[in-house]
């Protein structure tokens, strides 16, 4: 694979396909970067257990955690809108 910009999760592959690598990205819970550890954490009490992805988010290297998933659609509408 190539990276498209950089060391960033967004990378060409050899077919000229984009993808995200996802272990490349940041992980934001409720506007703060948390380790993944911290994620798992939350998880165990129902917390941060929705992942929210697209190609904005991507470009910026982040991953989005949400409790619901009203939450991610929340997110998904709003982004629609933009």
């Amino acid at each position: 694979m190539l990276a498209v910009a950089g060391p960033g999760a967004a990378v060409r592959q050899d077919n000229g396909v984009v993808a995200v690598d996802a272990q490349r990205l940041s992980t934001s819970y409720r506007g703060r970067t948390l380790a993944l550890a911290e994620i798992e954490d939350l998880n165990d009490d129902a917390r941060a257990t929705i992942s929210v992805t697209d190609r904005e988010l991507a470009c910026h290297d982040v991953s989005l955690y949400v409790d619901t998933q009203a939450e991610a659609d929340r997110y998904a509408d709003g982004h629609e809108a933009r």
